[in-house]
């Protein structure tokens, strides 16, 4: 049996707190980013508009890429997007509240963003995610599944220590006029 002394013990001791406080960290820093994932579908689905942008960054980007090609009435609604024939893009405040400002919400319109196995990665103050999502909604008296694809997300912790998006791309693997 060996004696440990005072100070080897209390350093022992500060060691495993200190590992302690840094594994409760990393789980509140995933939880504060799995909660912004998570609250994201609720703001669209509901008109939250303003809640909605403050979920991005200042200079924060939304990304929609169709695998079937932009709709013709999308790149027609927003002139201030930046469009490729298989992308949507909106950069910063203004433009991320002009595209919210037209979304559908209850009870106009009952839709809910669904979103499923969030994979995320944290280093520091900056974070990525990826997740399923679907889009169901009540057409014509029918609940369907009007999209699905992948959100890939850069995410980051702001000053005030909030994270927010900095880029969510939504990758739309089928949509309404997509071939069967």
């Amino acid at each position: 049996m060996t004696n440990a002394s005072p100070a080897s013990e209390a350093g022992r001791a500060m060691t495993t707190i200190d590992a302690l406080a840094a594994r409760l960290a990393a789980l509140e820093d995933e939880r504060a980013v799995r909660a912004l994932i998570e609250r994201y579908g609720h703001l669209i689905d509901y008109g939250r508009d303003a809640e909605w942008v403050a979920a991005f960054t200042s200079d924060g980007a939304y990304e929609l890429i169709f695998r079937c090609g932009v709709p013709p009435a999308m790149a027609e609604a927003f002139p201030h997007a930046i469009l490729a024939a298989d992308r949507f893009r909106v950069e910063g405040a203004e433009a991320l509240a002009g595209f919210i400002a037209t979304h559908t919400y209850a009870p106009n319109a009952w839709h809910k963003h669904v979103v499923v196995d969030p994979q995320i990665t944290i280093d520091g103050d900056d974070a990525t995610a990826e997740s399923y999502f679907l889009r169901i909604d009540l057409i014509e008296g029918r609940r369907e599944i009007l999209s699905f694809g992948r959100y890939r997300d850069r995410i980051v912790r702001g000053a005030d220590g909030i994270w927010r998006f900095a880029e969510r791309v939504m990758e739309v693997e089928s949509a309404p006029g997509d071939p069967a």
